[in-house]
């Protein structure tokens, strides 16, 4: 087994960050994304100890910052209004769907489960 990690490694010669997940910010990619890579890869590396593939998690001891969430800008009720407007003149169905959203303070995903 060792053989065939050995040769993976030289064949797969995938250029990586040296400087962890900082690097990968610098590289174009955003928090949010960083911390998706990184929780996936801690996931799937505990996975991998738990079916006795591998003997440890070398992700286990990462600490893996929460990204801090953007301040979310509330719509005035001129900027919801002039949306609407504007909605209902290029497509009326989807306006509708956007004035329940807005008049009721629903969020998408409730929304997606209306019938």
């Amino acid at each position: 087994m060792p053989e065939t990690v050995s040769l993976h490694r030289r064949r797969a010669r995938v250029p990586r960050p040296a400087g962890g997940p900082a690097e990968l910010g610098a590289h174009g990619r955003g928090k949010v994304t960083v911390h998706r890579c990184l929780a996936t890869l801690s996931s799937a590396l505990g996975d991998a100890v738990k079916h006795h593939r591998l003997s440890h998690n070398p992700a286990r001891p990462t600490i893996i910052p929460q990204p801090p969430s953007t301040e979310r800008r509330i719509w005035t009720l001129d900027e919801a209004t002039h949306f609407l407007r504007s909605s209902h003149a290029a497509d009326p169905l989807m306006a509708d769907q956007a004035e329940v959203l807005i008049g009721t303070v629903m969020r998408k995903g409730e929304a997606l489960g209306l019938h």
